[in-house]
């Protein structure tokens, strides 16, 4: 069943993702909280960072960390924590930058779970600017 789902939200995302002005939109959002957006610092979250810097083997309890806060965002109920919450994940694997490529054995489900909770709620705030924008 969970699979049914993840298929047919996977094909939703195509077709919006042909969609040139969502696809502007998206980019424009997702470039507004790269510049514009001061996230908390996470103190555990740091640590690893610089770990990482040193040594590799950090990467498995820093994904894994990215991880858990994740799937603590997709518990929560209240849908503003729970998207500020996932715009941290998405800010911080942005971050990563080459090291989510080269180090992808470890990065590529977490990136493709994020992929599936970030999508529909883009796709949420663009149809709901549509809407304004028609009024």
């Amino acid at each position: 069943m969970e699979n049914n789902k993840m298929t047919e939200l996977e094909l939703k995302i195509e077709k919006w993702l042909e969609n040139e002005q969502f696809v502007a939109f998206a980019n424009k959002r997702m470039n507004n909280v790269l510049l514009n957006k001061r996230h908390p610092i996470d103190p555990m979250f740091e640590e690893m960072d610089e770990g990482f810097d040193e040594e590799d083997e950090y990467v498995v309890p820093m994904v894994e960390y990215l991880s858990s806060r994740l799937h603590k965002a997709k518990l929560c109920k209240n849908r503003r924590k729970r998207e500020k919450e996932l715009w941290w994940v998405w800010y911080e694997i942005a971050m990563q930058g080459i090291y989510i490529k080269v180090f992808n054995c470890y990065y590529e489900n977490l990136v493709e779970e994020l992929r599936l909770e970030i999508m529909p709620m883009l796709y949420r705030e663009y149809m709901q600017l549509q809407k304004k924008s028609k009024m």
